[in-house]
C-alpha cells in the first residue's frame, strides 16, 4: 500500500512533466522528494535500527566465521577455500537467524506513514514490543528465507577475500626469486 502511495506521486509528477505543466527544476524535484518522504525526518526513518542491525550483523558474522574456521581447521594443517566457504555459509546463516528481527523492525519503521492504520510506532523498542504482542514471534522472522538466500553473496566474497592474500604472496614470491619454469624472470 505504501509503495502504491509513493509510486502514485511519482506517476503524477511524470505526467505533469510530460504535459508541460511543470518544468523540471531542482526545487521541483526537492518538493516532490519531501512530499514523498513526509518531510526531512522521513529520510532518516529507521536509522537507529539500521545502525544497531549493521553493528550486530558484522560483530556476529566475524565471531561466527572465526569460530567455525577454527573448528574446521582442528583436523587440518592449512586453510583451504572449502574451509572458508563452510565458515562463511555457517556464519551468514547464523547472522540471518539472529538479526532478522532487527531488520523486520527497521522495515516497519521505515514504511509507516501518516496514513498508517492504528497507532504509529514511537521507536525501535515500541515497534519490537508491538509486533511481538500483536503478531507473535513468527512475525519477527518474516523474510528469513530470502535473507538466507542472500547469504551466498557473502560466501563468495569471504572465499575470494581469504584466497587473494595467498595468491598475491605466491605471485610476489615468484616475481622475487624468478619462476624456475620460465627463464628470464629474474628480479
Amino acid at each position: 500500500m505504501a509503495s502504491c502511495f509513493y509510486c502514485s506521486n511519482l506517476k503524477n509528477l511524470s505526467l505533469g512533466f510530460k504535459r508541460g505543466t511543470h518544468s523540471i527544476t531542482i526545487s521541483t524535484c526537492i518538493q516532490v522528494l519531501l512530499s514523498i518522504l513526509q518531510g526531512p525526518r522521513g529520510l532518516y526513518a529507521g536509522f537507529n535500527p539500521a545502525v544497531i542491525g549493521s553493528t550486530l550483523s558484522w560483530g556476529l558474522y566475524f565471531y561466527f566465521y572465526n569460530s567455525a574456521k577454527q573448528r574446521y581447521m582442528e583436523n587440518q594443517d592449512k586453510s583451504s577455500a572449502y574451509i572458508h566457504l563452510a565458515s562463511a555459509a555457517e556464519a551468514g546463516g547464523l547472522v540471518c537467524l539472529f538479526t532478522n528481527p532487527v531488520w523486520v523492525v527497521k522495515t516497519r519503521l521505515q514504511l509507516q506513514t501518516p496514513q498508517h492504520h492504528g497507532r504509529p510506532y514511537s521507536g525501535f523498542n515500541d515497534a519490537f514490543k508491538t509486533i511481538l504482542k500483536d503478531e507473535g514471534w513468527r512475525a519477527l522472522y518474516k523474510g528469513l528465507l530470502p535473507g538466507l538466500l542472500l547469504v551466498r553473496f557473502g560466501i563468495v566474497i569471504s572465499v575470494l577475500f581469504s584466497s587473494t592474500p595467498t595468491w598475491c604472496r605466491v605471485r610476489h614470491w615468484w616475481a622475487m626469486i624468478g619462476d624456475p619454469g620460465k627463464p628470464g624472470l629474474d628480479p
